[in-house]
């Protein structure tokens, strides 16, 4: 499996000037300066703006939050699947033989069924599959990013009992490509939300900022699965270090103005 590795390394002309200057003005070593800022890229990476409150810059790898991304998720199956069952048929018979072919997973009569337009005319291309097999079908429809972008299903389920227990699983795994950057902000000495951090595994860092290191430097290596995608919203780019120039050079005449600097942690110090 590919990884992203987003290396906090002096290499983005802007970035370098900016930082240089932020340095100067808040009389920070190069390691705490340093910490300092991949501490911030890290949060954004995760939270989507700044810990202070920050709108300015939200590049967070998504979903910005749980609750967007298991709604997106639920979205996302029933887009992929169509659930067969009995119920909403006023004909009693044809309800019945819909009922007893779910009760059997009788796949082959209810594709039949479908074929026929029994379940509408826009299903009728539906491919049933027996329930129990909802994560072949979502991971079927599902494009690069991990999105199903098409507005009806592709296939049928027998039934929503699996259906329903597919999704609460499923939800489990939400905040993963998230979590992937957990492990970085952590070291850093930063807060990762608890439905992120259960998925820390996703990826690793090597942390080289230390006082006395010929070379310092900070690597956010996400390993999700997600990683095997050349997908900017979840890697670390020019355009975000860029941004990050700018909230520095912001930083720096917010102090400049006031004759203040930062700390190591990022405290305020007044004169």
């Amino acid at each position: 499996m590919a990884t992203i590795t987003a290396t906090f390394k002096v290499r983005y002309p802007e970035w370098q000037a900016a930082f240089d200057e932020w340095r100067r003005v808040c009389n920070l070593s190069m390691v705490q300066a340093m910490r300092y800022q991949a501490k911030q890229i890290a949060s954004a990476l995760i939270l989507g703006y700044e810990p202070r409150g920050s709108k300015q810059w939200n590049q967070s790898t998504p979903p910005n939050d749980r609750k967007q991304g298991e709604g997106a998720l639920v979205r996302d199956v029933y887009r992929a699947i169509y659930p067969l069952r009995a119920g909403g048929f006023r004909d009693v018979k044809l309800r019945r033989r819909v009922n007893l072919a779910v009760n059997r997973n009788d796949v082959e009569a209810l594709q039949a069924m479908v074929r026929a337009g029994v379940f509408g005319a826009a299903r009728v291309n539906l491919t049933v599959r027996p329930a129990g097999e909802e994560y072949a079908s979502h991971q079927d429809s599902r494009q690069s990013r991990g999105r199903v972008l098409r507005k009806h299903p592709l296939f049928a389920t027998v039934g929503t009992r699996t259906l329903k227990e597919y999704i609460a699983k499923a939800k489990h795994a939400v905040g993963q490509a998230k979590g992937g950057w957990a492990s970085s902000l952590a070291a850093l000495g930063g807060r990762v939300p608890a439905w992120v951090a259960r998925h820390s595994k996703a990826g690793t860092c090597i942390d080289n900022l230390k006082p006395r290191q010929s070379a310092v430097s900070f690597s956010m290596i996400n390993r999700s699965k997600w990683g095997m995608y050349n997908d900017e919203a979840r890697r670390i780019t020019d355009s975000v270090m860029a941004n990050r120039a700018e909230l520095i050079k912001a930083d720096i005449e917010f102090l400049v103005e006031r004759g203040w600097k930062r700390g190591e942690k990022g405290h305020i110090i007044k004169p």
